[in-house]
């Protein structure tokens, strides 16, 4: 448990040290300043996961193995209401494909709003929370039994610290971390939770 508690402390610290160092070395007067988020900024966030596993079927030869590939793919898009603050819509989704495409189907899928609180930025980097509602099937998140078979319709609420670098006016890269609460009826009444890292690309258009 403490060795748990040790790795999320040095994720906390690798997404603020990092920007924070790198930023530190722009030379302000190079004339290539990095233009500020403002109203009406538009940010598309993408992450992606190819998750490999094998499952073992009982036969009567003894052993089948069924190899299992799962690609989620998380995106939102946010609209900037003012500098600090925007809103806009998260979606994430996934599908399995077992032995080689023998066989693929539908994994999770969610959809539902999510607003941005930007409380800090210069030159390059960014710091944010994000907060997220959404409605979604399949989304296996553990429960207090630590199953991770939810084949029904779910409510999943989220808050996230994120760091973003920008190389450019309008492409940078991020990385968010934070609490996941989920229960079966609209609301924030939880019956299980879970900590999610998401590391991506994010484009920028002023």
């Amino acid at each position: 448990m403490k060795n748990k508690y040790r790795i999320k402390l040095i994720i906390l610290i690798v997404m603020i040290v990092i920007p924070w160092s790198v930023n530190a070395q722009n030379d302000p007067d190079s004339g290539s300043a990095i233009t500020n988020i403002q109203k009406n900024t538009a940010i598309w966030s993408g992450s992606g996961l190819i998750n490999h596993r094998k499952n073992y079927m009982v036969t009567s030869d003894g052993y089948e193995t069924i190899r299992n590939t799962e690609i989620s793919v998380d995106i939102k898009y946010l609209k900037m209401t003012g500098s600090n603050i925007g809103f806009g819509i998260h979606s994430f989704g996934s599908i399995f494909i077992s032995d080689g495409f023998g066989s693929v189907g539908s994994g999770k899928l969610a959809l539902g709003p999510v607003t941005r609180y930007l409380f800090y930025q210069k030159n390059a980097v960014h710091f944010y929370l994000d907060g997220s509602y959404l409605l979604g099937y399949n989304l296996a998140l553990n429960d207090a039994s630590g199953s991770t078979d939810n084949n029904d319709v779910r409510f999943r609420s989220s808050l996230k610290f994120g760091s973003t670098y920008r190389f450019s006016n309008n492409v940078g890269v991020f990385m968010e971390a934070g609490p996941e609460w989920e229960g079966d009826s609209p609301g924030f009444k939880a019956n299980a939770r879970g900590i999610r890292l998401s590391i991506g690309i994010q484009l920028f258009k002023f």
